[in-house]
């Protein structure tokens, strides 16, 4: 595993598995920030990009999301199908203060995506506290989304934890110490 960390404990874009061009050229960029709070991963021109936006539902824990000294949102791209072995999965991690939370992947789009058998999946957590133990108030998705190609763009979109011993506890939860 490969942590890329311009100042450490701000920005981070984490390798999970592979050593290809796509990890290069994400890697050797980094991640960062912009003025408008948009996460970049990479550089040069956008290949893919989405918006991490809140969902409430009936069954979610819908109060309002309280961000604390050290929130964050990770959000993972994980290689699947044909190229799952040869590049890369990565992740970034990137403080965090409110949603919703727009993402942009940069580069080559012939490296993120080798060939059409190559999709990402896209999942994301935005904690409201430092670490990477999901809590109550806590906003993960419940499910993953797909990136295929060059040029989609994508809502992921993430919901509010509640305690799984909550009376009538139906929708994602934790379960507290």
């Amino acid at each position: 595993m490969f942590r890329f960390s311009p100042r450490a404990g701000l920005l981070a874009l984490i390798l999970r598995s592979g050593v290809g061009v796509t990890s290069a050229a994400i890697l050797a960029a980094g991640c960062s920030k912009e003025a408008d709070g948009t996460l970049i991963l990479g550089n040069g021109e956008v290949v893919v990009s989405g918006t991490i936006v809140r969902q409430e539902t009936a069954a979610s824990y819908n109060e309002p999301f309280l961000p604390g000294e050290g929130s964050h949102v990770v959000i993972s791209f994980r290689r699947i199908g044909a190229a799952a072995d040869s590049a890369p999965s990565f992740e970034a991690d990137a403080p965090a203060s409110a949603l919703p939370i727009p993402f942009e992947v940069r580069g080559r789009a012939s490296e993120i995506f080798p060939d059409a058998g190559s999709p990402l999946q896209v999942s994301a957590a935005v904690y409201a506290h430092a670490g990477l133990e999901l809590q109550v108030g806590d906003l993960a998705s419940e499910e993953t989304y797909t990136l295929a190609k060059a040029g989609d763009r994508l809502d992921v979109q993430v919901l509010g934890l509640e305690p799984c011993s909550a009376v009538g506890s139906a929708g994602p939860c934790v379960t507290e110490p």
